[in-house]
């Protein structure tokens, strides 16, 4: 019965480190998805089909990835 207990207790630990892996691939993800907008918005601005706002959408983007710009 102790046997069966703890392969339980490894199970849900496993479970729970699962849960814990994904949610961060998602947040990871999330971060990716944004450096990849803010990189697109640039490459517009670059070929001159958006206005040149001195950085402030970049700063933006990074600060809602808890990126800090000195």
């Amino acid at each position: 019965m102790i046997y069966h207990q703890c392969v339980g207790c490894e199970l849900e630990w496993f479970r729970e480190e699962l849960e814990q892996k994904q949610q961060e691939i998602k947040r990871l993800e999330q971060e990716r998805d944004k450096l990849i907008e803010c990189l697109r918005f640039y490459e517009r601005m670059a070929r001159g089909r958006e206005i040149n706002d001195g950085g402030r959408r970049a700063r933006t983007i990074l600060a809602e990835i808890g990126v800090t710009v000195e």
